[in-house]
């Protein structure tokens, strides 16, 4: 009786080993189970951060390239003026020019017109001689 008693006893401790070993698988799949849930969650957090990034990058390109378009823009907007200002310039130093030929011209045409009118005052007699010139004839 004594070895059947001690087989008994031996069958139950193995029973409440076996319940035992059976309870930690569980809780080791579980603990699993919990941290693959944990990766998971991080895996997903990570993939929204990832997505707020890529939104943000995404708008940072987009004001990026308005402003190099503003840019653009600004600087053919300045070689436009430019080049309208060097044509005024241009176009003012031109007027110029002429004005100042126009002036050369009247200039001649009046040192033309007092040397002649000088001509004509050397050949025309003076009063006195106008006057001996009455007498004589």
């Amino acid at each position: 009786m004594e070895l059947e008693e001690e087989i008994e006893t031996e069958r139950q401790r193995n029973r409440y080993l076996e319940e035992k070993m059976s309870k930690i698988r569980i809780l080791a799949n579980d603990q699993d189970e919990l941290q693959g849930e944990e990766v998971g969650q991080e895996v997903e957090e990570l993939r929204d951060k990832l997505e707020v990034l890529m939104t943000e990058n995404d708008q940072l390109k987009a004001d990026h390239n308005k402003h190099v378009i503003e840019l653009r823009r600004q600087a053919n907007s300045l070689t436009d003026e430019l080049s309208a200002v060097k044509l005024m310039a241009a176009e003012t130093q031109l007027r110029q020019l002429n004005e100042l030929e126009t002036l050369t011209k009247e200039n001649k045409e009046l040192r033309e017109t007092l040397i002649a009118m000088i001509r004509e005052q050397k050949q025309q007699p003076t009063t006195e001689e106008h006057h001996q010139g009455m007498s004589f004839s």
